[in-house]
C-alpha cells in the first residue's frame, strides 16, 4: 500500500512538472547529496565540509526552508499539513533551477518513508531519461544519513558522537550502506 500510495504521488508530480515544463527541460541537478538525519544532528554543520569536498558552489537546499515557501505557507493557513505531494513538487521545482545543474546539498529529504520511496523512483526516471538521450545527465545520489543511539537523543546530543551512514546511488549498481 505505502508503494502504491507513493508511486501515485509521484507519478502525479512528474507529470505536472513535465507538463509545465517540458521532457528537454527536466534537467535535475547531475549529482545531489541528500542530507537525512533528525533536527540537530548535524547536517547543517556539516554541509559547508561537504560542499567544499565535492566542489558544490550553489546554496544548499533545506527542506525546512522550502516548507516556509508561499504554498506551503497557504497550506498551512488553511488548517492544512504539508503532505508529501506538497513537499516532493516544492522539492523538484527547486531542483530544476539552473544555479543546481552541477550539483546540490539536500538537507532533510526524505522525511518520510514514502518519500523515500519516491527518492528511489526519481533516480530510476531521471536514469531513464538520461539513458533516452538529450541533455540529461546521469544522476548520481549519494545519501548520508547522521544517527544518535535513542537514549542520548536528545538531552546529551551535543557531546555524543553521531554515526554517519553514507551511501551512494549509481547507475551501476544498488545503493549500498557504510558505517
Amino acid at each position: 500500500a505505502q508503494s502504491s500510495a507513493a508511486a501515485h504521488v509521484f507519478g502525479a508530480v512528474w507529470s505536472e512538472l513535465e507538463q509545465a515544463v517540458g521532457r528537454e527541460a527536466m534537467l535535475f541537478p547531475k549529482e545531489i547529496m541528500w542530507l537525512g538525519g533528525a533536527p540537530g544532528s548535524g547536517k547543517g554543520t556539516n554541509t559547508r565540509f561537504i560542499m567544499r569536498e565535492r566542489s558544490l558552489t550553489a546554496a544548499p537546499i533545506v527542506i525546512s526552508d522550502l516548507l516556509q515557501s508561499p504554498e506551503a505557507q497557504a497550506i498551512k493557513a488553511a488548517g492544512g499539513l504539508v503532505g508529501d505531494k506538497e513537499v516532493v513538487e516544492i522539492l523538484f521545482t527547486t531542483l530544476l533551477q539552473p544555479e543546481y545543474a552541477s550539483g546540490v546539498v539536500v538537507d532533510g529529504f526524505p522525511r518520510s518513508p514514502g518519500q523515500a520511496l519516491m527518492l528511489r523512483m526519481l533516480h530510476d526516471r531521471l536514469l531513464g531519461l538520461h539513458r533516452g538521450g538529450g541533455p540529461h545527465p546521469r544522476p548520481i545520489f549519494r545519501i548520508a544519513v547522521r544517527m544518535f543511539p535513542s537514549e542520548v537523543f536528545p538531552s546529551t546530543l551535543c557531546t555524543t558522537p553521531a554515526t554517519t551512514y553514507v551511501g551512494w546511488v549509481h547507475t551501476q549498481s544498488q545503493p549500498s550502506v557504510a558505517p
